[in-house]
């Protein structure tokens, strides 16, 4: 039992699941750029820093491409 732990897979399913199988917040988070993006960050940003976010990011498009 992990209790109240939040693990990076945890953050990692959490952004998954907001971007579920939308293909233009999967392209925004690739190129990094552009409206949906920018919503992404917004949404994120208020719970993360950009830091966290960006590895968060960086640690989802790695899993993402291992499936593709």
């Amino acid at each position: 039992m992990r209790g109240n732990q939040t693990t990076k897979a945890d953050y990692i399913k959490r952004l998954a699941d907001v971007v579920g199988d939308n293909p233009k917040l999967h392209e925004a988070l690739v190129k990094k750029e552009g409206e949906y993006y920018e919503l992404l960050k917004s949404t994120f940003y208020t719970q993360w820093s950009k830091e966290f976010f960006d590895r968060i990011v960086e640690a989802y498009l790695k899993g993402v491409s291992r499936w593709c």
